[in-house]
């Protein structure tokens, strides 16, 4: 599985701007994308994701940029993802078999491997917070 792009550099705003946590400060977009080398227009797509989910504040406009609003140790990285709107499953059945292009009755016989991939992928998200990242 290769980790949907908005997912990567969602995750590296994310780190980015939880390393400025508690310091009252704005950081622009220009000032993140230069230093994640993301463009400033994708970044501001991302951007308006994580405002929707509650985790950043900002202002735009000269002397604007934003902030992290929410502790970093209280945000894991499944969060992210999910206020992204990617879904880590490895295969559509995985949510449900009504998600099966096959509109299979039962489980395919790869299903449970499948199944156990993405919950073992969406466990070691979800254990580890944006602090971790930081620390590292």
């Amino acid at each position: 599985m290769k980790m949907p792009t908005k997912v990567r550099y969602g995750l590296r705003f994310m780190v980015n701007i939880a390393s400025y946590f508690g310091k009252n400060e704005l950081i622009s977009i220009s000032r993140i994308a230069e230093e994640e080398q993301i463009s400033n227009k994708y970044l501001e797509q991302i951007i308006s994701s994580f405002v929707r989910s509650g985790y950043i504040k900002g202002n735009r406009g000269k002397g604007g940029g934003y902030k992290l609003v929410k502790d970093p140790r209280k945000i894991n990285i499944y969060d992210i993802a999910l206020s992204l709107g990617e879904d880590m499953s490895f295969v559509p059945c995985v949510n449900g078999l009504k998600n099966c292009y096959r509109k299979a009755k039962k489980r395919c016989s790869s299903g449970e491997f499948w199944h156990t991939m993405s919950d073992q992928v969406v466990t070691i998200m979800k254990e580890k917070c944006l602090q971790d990242l930081i620390e590292n």
